[in-house]
């Protein structure tokens, strides 16, 4: 596609977001319950802040995380909510923001996240945790997120400060982002300079956690067709590799549902956690542990 076609793709797409995504209908028909793939992603979150080295390595001091594209959903920064000193979120979509500050503020008319929470808490602690890990009520996971939450802020990753102001850059200490990118880029190398965005707002050795789909050209909503660019795992290494250290975990889970279950036609998932290479630190060879679909991320 031409570049001037890409352009009016783009400015189509923001313009359909805009006007009519609806939180409520997305949350019904992508999170009415939890499935195969949003279980996928709750297993590894939970593992990653409570189990996982180079989340443990850091300080108190240093444990400022920050969500990228966080939609009407808190559920995925909850898991963080036992780690994190502070949590912002960030979102290109007002009606998202009012969502979600709505949930955080606990108001009778925000949505209804309740089955996600009942299902973190019940993942088990880990033994050997980057935290002193008991079990959780679910009030214990929403007050805690609360405590820990900062604000939702505008972002928007096609600009090449995402959070409007450069005093966003290398700010941060953790960044996540889940079900994100892939919907946001037109076109594969799109996606790639929005992953350096994202990590030009972490500090260096900040760690970047991403999740999202495999293989998805589209997703469906209120009758309307939002696209997707399809991304292999060899697009993550492509798309890291610039910017990362060569510790690179990827896991995937092969998608197993019908279309008809969840109108999206991606065929996996994906989690991945690196590290912001260092000042100074040189592009090497990335180096990979990849995990198939078989493999249990904890919990």
């Amino acid at each position: 596609m031409s570049g001037e076609g890409s352009a009016m793709q783009d400015e189509a797409a923001r313009g359909q977001y805009l006007r009519h995504f609806d939180p409520q209908a997305y949350h019904d028909t992508y999170y009415a319950s939890v499935d195969q793939d949003l279980a996928f992603f709750l297993q590894c979150y939970h593992h990653a802040f409570h189990a996982e080295p180079r989340l443990a390595r850091r300080s108190a001091a240093r444990r400022r995380l920050l969500e990228v594209g966080c939609g009407p959903v808190p559920v995925y920064t909850a898991c963080a909510s036992a780690f994190a000193s502070s949590v912002t979120m960030s979102e290109f979509l007002p009606q998202n923001r009012c969502e979600m500050q709505a949930w955080m503020e606990g108001k009778d008319e925000a949505l209804d996240w309740s089955v996600f929470f009942n299902y973190l808490a019940s993942l088990s602690p880990h033994s050997s945790s980057v935290l002193e890990c008991c079990s959780r009520s679910v009030k214990d996971i929403e007050s805690q997120l609360r405590s820990r939450f900062a604000e939702v802020i505008p972002c928007d990753l096609t600009m090449d400060d995402p959070l409007i102001s450069p005093a966003h850059r290398a700010s941060y200490d953790v960044v996540m982002t889940t079900l994100c990118l892939e919907f946001v880029a037109s076109s594969k190398d799109d996606y790639y300079l929005m992953v350096g965005r994202l990590v030009s707002l972490l500090r260096p050795g900040g760690v970047l956690i991403m999740a999202g789909a495999l293989k998805n050209t589209k997703y469906l909503l209120g009758g309307l067709t939002y696209p997707s660019v399809p991304l292999g795992e060899e697009d993550l290494r492509a798309a890291l590799r610039p910017h990362c250290q060569e510790d690179v975990t990827i896991r995937t889970l092969h998608r197993r549902g019908l279309l008809q279950d969840k109108p999206a036609d991606h065929e996996g998932v994906f989690f991945l956690l690196t590290q912001r290479r260092q000042e100074g630190e040189s592009e090497g060879g990335n180096e990979y542990r990849d995990v198939n679909d078989e493999m249990k991320c904890g919990g």
